[in-house]
Protein backbone atom coordinates (compact mmCIF):
# COMPACT_ATOMS: atom_id res chain seq x y z
CA UNK A 1 0.00 0.00 0.00
CA UNK A 2 3.25 2.16 0.08
CA UNK A 3 2.51 3.34 -3.24
CA UNK A 4 -1.16 4.63 -3.01
CA UNK A 5 -2.16 7.78 -1.60
CA UNK A 6 -4.88 7.09 1.49
CA UNK A 7 -5.43 8.66 4.83
CA UNK A 8 -8.54 8.38 7.32
CA UNK A 9 -10.86 10.43 8.39
CA UNK A 10 -14.19 10.71 11.12
CA UNK A 11 -17.28 11.79 10.85
CA UNK A 12 -16.61 15.31 11.47
CA UNK A 13 -13.53 15.43 8.81
CA UNK A 14 -10.92 15.53 11.18
CA UNK A 15 -7.53 13.46 9.44
CA UNK A 16 -6.65 10.80 11.67
CA UNK A 17 -3.64 9.41 9.81
CA UNK A 18 -2.14 9.27 6.34
CA UNK A 19 0.27 7.29 4.42
CA UNK A 20 3.23 8.98 3.44
CA UNK A 21 1.64 9.63 -0.22
CA UNK A 22 -1.36 10.69 1.41
CA UNK A 23 0.68 13.32 3.66
CA UNK A 24 2.12 14.76 0.37
CA UNK A 25 -1.07 14.63 -1.08
CA UNK A 26 -3.35 16.50 1.28
CA UNK A 27 -0.02 18.60 2.35
CA UNK A 28 -2.16 21.87 2.88
CA UNK A 29 -4.58 20.09 5.31
CA UNK A 30 -1.71 18.82 7.29
CA UNK A 31 0.03 21.96 7.81
CA UNK A 32 -2.46 24.49 9.21
CA UNK A 33 -2.09 25.34 12.70
CA UNK A 34 -4.83 23.99 14.52
CA UNK A 35 -5.12 20.53 15.46
CA UNK A 36 -6.44 17.75 14.16
CA UNK A 37 -6.08 19.08 10.80
CA UNK A 38 -9.68 19.10 9.28
CA UNK A 39 -11.11 18.91 5.48
CA UNK A 40 -13.97 21.03 6.26
CA UNK A 41 -11.85 23.27 8.49
CA UNK A 42 -9.25 24.12 5.30
CA UNK A 43 -12.06 24.12 2.42
CA UNK A 44 -14.00 26.77 4.37
CA UNK A 45 -11.57 28.83 6.19
CA UNK A 46 -8.16 28.73 4.67
CA UNK A 47 -8.09 30.84 1.17
CA UNK A 48 -4.97 28.27 -0.04
CA UNK A 49 -8.31 26.18 -0.70
CA UNK A 50 -9.51 27.30 -3.68
CA UNK A 51 -6.21 27.49 -5.37
CA UNK A 52 -5.92 23.39 -4.05
CA UNK A 53 -8.99 22.34 -5.52
CA UNK A 54 -9.46 22.46 -9.18
CA UNK A 55 -13.34 22.65 -8.74
CA UNK A 56 -13.60 24.50 -5.29
CA UNK A 57 -17.49 24.83 -5.89
CA UNK A 58 -18.05 21.29 -6.38
CA UNK A 59 -15.84 19.91 -3.47
CA UNK A 60 -17.19 22.43 -1.03
CA UNK A 61 -20.56 21.82 -2.06
CA UNK A 62 -19.77 17.82 -1.26
CA UNK A 63 -18.01 18.78 1.49
CA UNK A 64 -21.16 20.19 3.23
CA UNK A 65 -23.77 17.03 1.63
CA UNK A 66 -21.09 14.79 3.67
CA UNK A 67 -21.42 16.82 6.87
CA UNK A 68 -25.50 17.13 6.99
CA UNK A 69 -25.44 13.34 5.72
CA UNK A 70 -23.40 12.11 8.76
CA UNK A 71 -25.71 11.53 11.92
CA UNK A 72 -24.81 13.76 15.08
CA UNK A 73 -25.12 11.35 18.20
CA UNK A 74 -25.09 14.07 21.47
CA UNK A 75 -27.30 17.05 20.81
CA UNK A 76 -24.82 19.79 21.62
CA UNK A 77 -22.52 18.20 18.22
CA UNK A 78 -25.35 18.41 15.78
CA UNK A 79 -26.57 22.38 17.31
CA UNK A 80 -22.86 23.14 17.21
CA UNK A 81 -22.16 21.74 13.47
CA UNK A 82 -25.29 23.29 12.16
CA UNK A 83 -24.76 26.50 13.49
CA UNK A 84 -20.70 26.31 12.61
CA UNK A 85 -21.32 25.20 8.81
CA UNK A 86 -24.87 27.47 7.99
CA UNK A 87 -22.74 30.00 8.61
CA UNK A 88 -19.81 29.18 6.72
CA UNK A 89 -22.33 28.18 3.51
CA UNK A 90 -24.02 31.75 4.04
CA UNK A 91 -20.60 32.86 3.85
CA UNK A 92 -19.37 31.47 0.91
CA UNK A 93 -23.22 31.96 -0.81
CA UNK A 94 -23.62 28.47 -1.63
CA UNK A 95 -27.10 27.26 -2.28
CA UNK A 96 -29.06 24.26 -0.54
CA UNK A 97 -29.35 22.72 -4.32
CA UNK A 98 -25.78 22.50 -4.44
CA UNK A 99 -25.28 20.67 -1.04
CA UNK A 100 -28.75 18.48 -1.20
CA UNK A 101 -28.95 16.88 -4.80
CA UNK A 102 -32.06 15.26 -3.88
CA UNK A 103 -35.76 16.39 -5.12
CA UNK A 104 -36.69 15.59 -1.17
CA UNK A 105 -37.33 18.65 0.68
CA UNK A 106 -35.75 19.13 4.42
CA UNK A 107 -38.02 18.27 6.93
CA UNK A 108 -39.77 21.45 7.54
CA UNK A 109 -39.22 22.88 4.60
CA UNK A 110 -41.80 24.55 3.21
CA UNK A 111 -42.89 22.84 -0.56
Amino acid sequence: MSATPAYVRNRRLDILAASQLGKALINPILTGPRRPPNVARFMFLDPAATGYYRDWERMAAGTVAILRAEPATPAHDALNLLASWAAIIDQNNISDSETHPTSTPWPGTPT
